[in-house]
């Protein structure tokens, strides 16, 4: 077995050492039981044919013996079946805790990976290594229990049947070599395909995720998507179900290809006992040694099962352990902001920067300054890359070239610990977490201001709505844990994330286009409270609608070239330019509905 492999075995055991030491003592106790199993299974017939060939034997000797051997059986039945039940569910939970901490691992991931489709893919290699009982640790976990047990019956089995001829063990032998063979390259041929495997589990996950989502009920209901969906489903299907099909008939040839090795590993031993009880070898000896013959074929077949299945799981548990040994968080530099954070002042230096596996940049040799306690408002159409200067700004990202500043240094100076402390975000996408109300604006389970959170609630304007729930802030969010989980409107939920955002503070508030489900009279009335209750941080507001901007003491309407126009709302009406042009439009569309 190559080093890499052994090497994944010393880290499973050691990691079950760690966590579950009395796990070894049931295995202990259920080798001796499992080693024990067979041998009433071979050595009834030897006794039930010596007593029959003896004078003087009855029918009630011949109970005794049966009865002896059945409950002997029974006992060591039960016993290795005990062990064994009691046994796995601790490496269940084994298992579980690996899911833990690839978990941990993801959370704590920088957020970079999060939106890298090759890497998404890596992820779900690895997450085959612990996705199910039958496969990957737990799989593995389960053999290295029960493989014990097999070598030992396979090496007492083998000096028994060698007693009447050394090669009827070779031919047991020879058809577990050609198996574990054969085997080995239907595992290649599998492990070859992973990449095609994990991408179309990947899609089938999302389709799936998709058909039970209710958010998406209304939209094929409305606009008749199901057959589309179902299409696109069955699509993904298909092209699981080839990889599938490919994989599972290779294995299905392989086996095929060792029947003949087993046919001819029988005649061997049939043959041989044959000839040895022509030579004088009793009846009743022949029969345990046939019995013994017999378990021994079955403990090599237990024996290259275990062996290949071990192997081909392995390279999904090395899969998992170089993912987990991947270095994916960064904790930043050594820089930090005092307790209480002053405005900071922010800037972009000829930044250039595309998204990971994309061949267009977002953002072009840009530029922009804005000093400490500003409120700059940014503009533009969809795609000029707005989202992505807070995205670098928090960062989530760093640029392919230029430098972005906080207070004069470079983003990758500071800790992330504390760039997380820094920001306080409010993005269009709106997560609302299955917690309390409460919870979810705190972003805590625990040390909750309750104070606090109806003052971020009040100002957020969702206090009324709040009044109106029976269990108040208390009341559990959704609908996937909890039966009476409240569902908030679209609009609702903005307001959640703009609380959150109040609850938390922070020395520089961004507000992402968070309001875009509210009117343009409430969006306005907002970004105007929040501005209030900002005025010693620097802010950044992103709108569409530029109405609800005019107070921001900058706009910066940017395109897919970069900065195009700067300056106060006056300014940029008296330029004349396309901000004149977009600022009126709007106006105009907003005066109709009006009239109408």
């Amino acid at each position: 077995m190559p080093e890499k492999r052994i090497h994944a075995i010393r880290r499973l055991l050691g990691n079950a050492v760690r966590l579950d030491k009395p796990l070894f003592g049931l295995a202990f106790a259920y080798t001796l039981f499992a080693v024990l199993q067979p041998l009433p299974g071979v050595l009834l017939p030897r006794a039930v044919i010596a007593l029959l060939g003896r004078e003087g034997a009855n029918s009630r000797d011949l109970l005794v013996i049966v009865l002896v051997f059945f409950l002997a059986g029974a006992l060591i039945h039960f016993g290795r079946e005990w062990f064994q039940d009691v046994s796995m569910p601790r490496l269940t939970a084994l298992r579980i805790g690996y899911i833990s901490d690839q978990t941990i691992k993801l959370i704590n991931m920088d957020y970079q990976y999060v939106e890298d489709t090759a890497f998404n893919q890596k992820w779900a290699r690895a997450f085959n290594a612990c996705s199910g009982n039958e496969n990957g640790v737990e799989d593995v976990y389960r053999r290295l229990f029960f493989l014990p047990a097999v070598l030992i019956l396979i090496i007492g089995l083998s000096v028994l049947v060698s007693l009447v001829h050394p090669l009827i063990m070779l031919g047991p032998a020879l058809y577990a070599a050609l198996s574990f063979v054969l085997s080995r390259h239907a595992q290649r041929y599998a492990y070859a395909r992973k990449e095609a495997s994990a991408r179309q589990e990947r899609r089938l996950r999302v389709f799936t995720n998709t058909s039970r989502d209710v958010a998406y009920g209304k939209d094929v209901r409305l606009y008749d998507l199901k057959g589309r969906v179902l299409d696109n489903f069955e699509q993904v299907i298909a092209a699981y179900m080839k990889v599938f099909k490919a994989i599972q008939n290779r294995e299905f040839l392989m086996a095929a290809l060792a029947l003949p090795a087993l046919l001819l590993a029988d005649l061997l031993t049939y043959g041989l006992l044959a000839r040895a009880v022509m030579n004088g070898l009793p009846i009743a000896e022949f029969s345990m040694y046939l019995m013994a013959a017999l378990a021994l074929r079955t403990q090599m077949e237990e024996l290259t099962g275990h062996l290949s299945a071990m192997r081909r799981e392995l390279m999904y548990v090395e899969d998992y352990f170089r993912f987990m040994d991947e270095d994916l968080n960064t904790e930043g530099g050594q820089r930090g902001f005092p307790d209480r954070i002053p405005a900071v002042e922010l800037a972009f230096e000829k930044v250039t920067f595309r998204y990971p596996g994309s061949d267009r940049n977002v953002l072009t040799d840009f530029s922009l300054r804005v000093p400490a306690g500003q409120r700059l408002a940014l503009v533009g159409v969809n795609g000029a890359g707005k989202t992505t200067l807070v995205k670098l700004l928090c960062g989530f990202f760093q640029p392919d070239a230029g430098e972005v500043l906080i207070n004069g240094h470079p983003v990758h100076e500071y800790r992330k610990s504390e760039l997380m402390r820094l920001f306080a975000v409010v993005f269009q996408d709106v997560n609302v977490y299955a917690f309390t109300l409460a919870q979810n604006v705190a972003a805590s389970l625990d040390r909750i201001d309750r104070g606090r959170v109806q003052d971020a609630l009040t100002k957020a304007g969702l206090w009324d709505k709040v009044c109106s729930l029976d269990k108040g802030m208390d009341s559990m969010m959704l609908k996937v844990i909890e039966e009476d989980g409240i569902v908030l409107s679209g609009g609702e939920q903005q307001r959640l994330a703009i609380a959150r955002a109040l609850y938390k503070g922070g020395g520089c508030v961004i507000l992402d286009e968070p309001t875009a489900a509210l009117d343009a009279l409430a969006e306005k009335d907002i970004y105007q409270s929040f501005d209030a209750l900002t005025l010693d941080k620097t802010a950044i507001y992103i709108s569409h609608r530029l109405a609800s901007t005019q107070f921001c003491d900058k706009i910066a309407l940017i395109d897919g070239e970069g900065l195009r126009e700067y300056g106060s709302h006056e300014e940029l009406m008296a330029l004349g330019g396309t901000y004149r042009e977009m600022f009126t439009l709007q106006g105009r569309y907003y005066q109709e509905g009006a009239s109408a």
